[in-house]
């Protein structure tokens, strides 16, 4: 899944999907940018800066 260290996706990334099944430490207080969208189980892609929900 999207790791939490900056700067691990780059553009190269652009367009990978993921899917969230397991949320932990969200409310840390360390939320990166990109991953910083990441709040709920479900799918996601990278769009060059940050990890976007795809709508259901």
């Amino acid at each position: 899944m999207a790791n939490k260290a900056s700067g691990v996706y780059t553009i190269d990334h652009i367009g990978a999907i993921v899917y969230v099944d397991t949320i932990t430490n969200v409310n840390s207080g360390t939320s990166l940018s990109q991953v910083s969208n990441i709040k709920t189980l479900g799918y996601y892609y990278f769009d060059g800066q940050r990890w976007q929900p795809i709508a259901k």
